[in-house]
């Protein structure tokens, strides 16, 4: 079994294209063991001394692109076996249909779409879990 971890950010359109590509190795019966990590682009491009993207109350406006990754986080963390057709779903409506991915509406649309309650994850990314997760995986990332 091969091992590995591959970043994502749905605003990336690169991302998607390597992110779709292990999702469909993985459906395919591929003998990989892989973990999905979330990387801010948005966080990655502040100035030094700006607030940190997760630091944001996630009820209010939150930088491009990371109310998407708080709720994909929800998903992996609390309904793995799902995440995999959300994370499909979320790219999908990015970059397919054009949708923007940090309007709650839309992102409980996708959930909803591959049979998941949008009410559950956005309790799950009020309780500000998801957002520690981005700071701990995305510093991680950053400092490896």
């Amino acid at each position: 079994m091969t091992r590995f971890a591959i970043t994502y950010d749905y605003l990336c359109p690169f991302s998607r294209i390597g992110n779709e590509a292990v999702v469909e190795a993985l459906e395919g019966g591929a003998d990989h063991d892989v973990t999905f990590r979330p990387f801010s682009l948005s966080q990655n491009h502040l100035e030094v001394g700006d607030k940190p993207v997760w630091d944001h109350d996630p009820a209010g406006d939150l930088p491009r692109g990371v109310r998407a990754l708080l709720w994909s986080l929800a998903v992996r963390d609390r309904f793995p076996d799902s995440f995999q057709a959300f994370h499909v779903a979320l790219y999908n409506a990015k970059h397919d249909q054009l949708l923007e991915i940090d309007d709650a509406s839309v992102l409980s649309e996708v959930a909803a779409s591959v049979g998941l309650d949008p009410a559950e994850i956005a309790e799950q990314v009020s309780s500000g879990v998801p957002a520690k997760t981005l700071a701990a995986e995305h510093n991680h990332l950053v400092h490896t």
